[in-house]
């Protein structure tokens, strides 16, 4: 299964090798979710 979403992501050109994902921050990472995985959450009214 994670080999699988690996190359997934490969495919996507969404994946980070290891050498690129060392010069994220945490702030970045924390803008990416915000700004792609929240607005699909649902709110507390929905």
């Amino acid at each position: 299964m994670w080999v699988r979403s690996i190359e997934s992501s490969m495919d996507k050109g969404t994946h980070l090798s290891s050498n690129q994902s060392k010069d994220w921050l945490l702030t970045d990472v924390l803008e990416r979710y915000m700004l792609k995985v929240t607005p699909s959450k649902r709110g507390p009214n929905g």
